[in-house]
């Protein structure tokens, strides 16, 4: 795992509990697993290229997410994530 992938690790585990954690922790090691790679601000990359944002916990919001910009579910073909 990338330093930087941990660090959306760490702030899962520092922020969050019970099942919100469980589900959020399975996420970020499905995204270590597919060669994702957190740019430590927002953004997460597949293969060098954007692939979506994410927004980890912290100490003025406890809730973290997820999202693209657009419609780019043909953009990334082969990408371990699909819009369908």
């Amino acid at each position: 795992m990338s330093e930087q992938n941990k660090k959306i690790e760490d702030a899962l585990r520092k922020y969050l509990a019970g099942e919100e954690l469980k589900n959020a922790i399975n996420l970020a090691e499905f995204f270590s697993a597919s060669e994702m790679v957190y740019d430590g601000e927002y953004e997460m990359h597949y293969k060098n290229e954007l692939a979506c944002y994410i927004n980890t916990p912290n100490e003025q919001d406890k809730q973290w997410g997820i999202w693209t910009v657009g419609d780019y579910s043909n953009e990334h073909e082969g990408a371990p994530v699909r819009c369908e």
